[in-house]
């Protein structure tokens, strides 16, 4: 019965995971020292290179994967109800 749920929250966890930029932002900024993180790769291409075209590219690979994951993820669930 706990299935679902669990499902649940691990598709908002994931989504949660690949939006991560608060933290590693707050602590160390966008030094060499950096996380090798989606978030932050978007950050630097878009912002401090001034990308742009290269950033909503990588932005749109991150929803094309979100969606994906996302979609596995809600195939199990509608299994699990069954």
């Amino acid at each position: 019965m706990v299935y679902p749920l669990l499902l649940v929250a691990l598709i908002f966890r994931t989504m949660e995971a690949f939006k991560i930029f608060d933290l590693p932002m707050g602590l160390v900024g966008t030094g060499s020292a950096a996380p090798p993180l989606l978030a932050m790769k978007l950050y630097k291409l878009s912002f401090l290179t001034w990308k742009t075209g290269q950033g909503s590219a990588l932005g749109y690979i991150m929803l094309v994967m979100i969606i994906a994951i996302s979609s596995v993820f809600i195939k199990y669930l509608n299994k699990a109800k069954q």
